[in-house]
């Protein structure tokens, strides 16, 4: 399942799952992941990004994880 695909599950029945969170808790399992697959560099914005989507997630909060979802798909890859 796609981090888009869970974020439309988590709109429907208004929470994350557990392994929502558990997935969300590393680059490599997480949106950056997924759309990058990489581990970004610490302080880069997309390190800042898969951050702020992991707290979005684990607080249960959806929108939060949409915004943070929608500026790592666009999100450029720092040097």
């Amino acid at each position: 399942m796609t981090w888009e695909e869970r974020l439309i599950e988590a709109e429907k029945v208004g929470f994350f799952t557990d392994e929502d969170e558990e997935l969300a808790g590393s680059y490599e399992t997480c949106a950056v992941g997924e759309r990058h697959h990489i581990n970004p560099k610490c302080g880069t914005e997309l390190d800042r990004l898969g951050m702020l989507f992991n707290i979005a997630v684990t607080r249960g909060n959806i929108d939060l994880a949409w915004g943070a979802y929608r500026d790592i798909q666009t999100a450029q890859v720092e040097a």
